[in-house]
Order: C-alpha cells, then sequence, then structure tokens
C-alpha cells in the first residue's frame, strides 16, 4: 500500500512542480500544495501532528489570501510586490506562512516530517518526501521573490490587515510553532 501512496505522490509532487512554474494564482498554489502533500497522510506515522501542522499551515494560508483577495481586489500575486517595505505586519505573516510550507524548523511540519525521515531509512517513501521538501521549497522561494522583495506598485495603496486577522493569523502561526516545539521536546 506505502509503495502506490508513495508513487502517487512522487506522481503528484512532479506534476505540481511543473505546474507550480506556470501559476501566479494564490488559490492554484494552494491546491498544488494540498493535492502534493496529502498524500503524507497515508504514509506517515503521526498523522494526528501532521494534521495539525498542515490545516493551520493552509488556515493561515487562506486568512492571508482572504485580506489580499479583500483589500486588493486580486487572486494572483504578481501587482503586490514588495510587502516588506509597504505592508511589514502583512509580509511577517506571508514570511510565516511560506516558512511553514516549506518545512522550516520548528514548525510542526517540519518536526514531524524529519523525524519521520530519520525513523524510515531508505524506501520510496524517502523519494517521495524528499521531492516534496523540494516542491514546497520551489512554492516558498517562487513566492517569497513575487510577494516581499521588489520594488513596490505606485498604483497600489498598500494597506495592513486589521486586529481581527493579525489576532487570527497570530493564534494559526503560534499554534503551528508552539506545537512543533513540544513535539521536538517530546521526542
Amino acid at each position: 500500500m506505502d509503495i502506490y501512496v508513495s508513487l502517487l505522490g512522487i506522481t503528484l509532487v512532479v506534476f505540481s512542480i511543473f505546474s507550480l512554474y506556470k501559476s501566479y494564482s494564490f488559490i492554484r498554489v494552494l491546491v498544488l500544495y494540498v493535492l502534493a502533500n496529502s498524500p503524507v497522510f497515508f504514509i506517515i506515522n503521526e498523522k494526528m501532528y501532521y494534521g495539525l501542522s498542515f490545516f493551520t499551515t493552509v488556515g493561515l494560508y487562506l486568512v492571508i489570501v482572504e485580506f489580499i483577495k479583500k483589500t486588493y481586489k486580486t487572486d494572483v500575486f504578481l501587482g503586490i510586490e514588495g510587502l516588506v517595505l509597504s505592508s511589514p505586519k502583512l509580509s511577517i505573516f506571508v514570511r510565516i506562512v511560506l516558512l511553514m510550507m516549506a518545512n522550516f524548523p520548528p514548525f510542526l511540519n517540519f518536526s514531524v516530517v524529519f523525524n519521520y525521515l530519520l525513523n524510515i531509512g531508505l524506501s520510496i517513501n524517502t523519494i517521495y518526501i524528499l521531492t516534496l521538501l523540494l516542491f514546497n521549497f520551489m512554492i516558498f522561494s517562487k513566492m517569497t521573490n513575487k510577494i516581499l522583495f521588489g520594488k513596490p506598485n505606485k498604483n497600489l495603496i498598500y494597506k495592513e490587515p486589521d486586529m481581527k486577522y493579525i489576532i487570527l493569523m497570530s493564534f494559526l502561526s503560534l499554534t503551528n510553532l508552539i506545537l512543533g516545539i513540544l513535539y521536538l521536546l517530546s521526542l
């Protein structure tokens, strides 16, 4: 069963890698992320922890996309470059969600995935997880260059998120971070 899930996962990751180059839509990137990462549920031992990390990451991403769609009336990330200089609060949460998506430490998805990699040895699952990590890092690098850095758009009025968005984004990112640290301490 694991071999079929891993082969399906590798196929989905390769498809997602090729599709990512053509995509500038927030929702399409999320769909590719979910497609590539969902087979992990079937092969990883720590399903509850991975599920929590997956849903807090996707939830934070959706909150950020909702704010951007509501504020800037766009669902692509081409016209909103330069968030670091123009909207620092929003750029912090965009960085956090991209770090969570790319499996950087000390977030929960890093802890669960790398603990799994350390315990399984070399197998088809290892190849799937490593190609998945490559894909997740490609999302991080593409979106970081396009959204955070660059010259701010002079035709756009940049706005900071209001308090309800900040509280929700803080809750989701801190939940993932604290659970990741607690998971690492429990090993």
